[in-house]
């Protein structure tokens, strides 16, 4: 199979809707509008392997074992449609395999800009819900051991990406920080 036929199976796969990343049916759409995400509420065990499935294979998978796991990562994305996002990113910081995953995925351009553009979306339905509060963001930038300051300026001016870029380059790796790049 060649590169463009795996890059247009990948396309479906990719098609961020909604801030569920990979949930794509209406009535996961519909219930997800209708709940509200807490952060406070801890991850399940079930919800931490569908996000470390969703981000490892991502970040690591080649394009090709992407495309075929289409279904699975619609479906893990689809169980954590009820986990508000900076909850899914204060997992993926603090889990040194994924903070390698998900700096692998943003080496890959394609990949990273859909993932980023749903993830985006989920932040803008939180900021819109006013479910990005200054104790919710206090706790985030403590956690993940970081300013504040910087956390509260990103996510006021509503710069998603940039916040993302910001965890990426902030967030300490322990040890060898290239363990795990692919």
């Amino acid at each position: 199979m060649q590169i463009r036929q795996i890059l247009l199976l990948l396309y479906g796969l990719f098609l961020f809707s909604s801030p569920m990343m990979f949930a794509q049916n209406s009535s996961s759409l519909s219930a997800y509008k209708a709940v509200w995400r807490d952060y406070y509420f801890p991850l399940t065990k079930k919800q931490k392997e569908n996000i470390e499935y969703i981000v490892s294979t991502l970040g690591n998978d080649s394009l090709l074992s992407i495309a075929g796991k289409k279904s699975s990562l619609q479906k893990a994305g689809g169980q954590i449609a009820e986990v508000h996002p900076l909850q899914f990113l204060k997992f993926v910081f603090l889990e040194e395999k994924l903070k390698a995953s998900i700096h692998n995925m943003k080496g890959r351009s394609w990949v990273w800009s859909e993932f980023l553009d749903g993830l985006k979306k989920s932040l803008e339905m939180e900021s819109k819900r006013e479910n990005l509060t200054e104790d919710l963001l206090e706790d985030f930038a403590l956690q993940l051991n970081l300013s504040l300051l910087s956390i509260d300026r990103l996510v006021k001016n509503k710069k998603w990406g940039d916040l993302v870029d910001f965890l990426i380059a902030e967030v300490p790796r322990d040890g060898n920080a290239t363990r795990y790049d692919m």
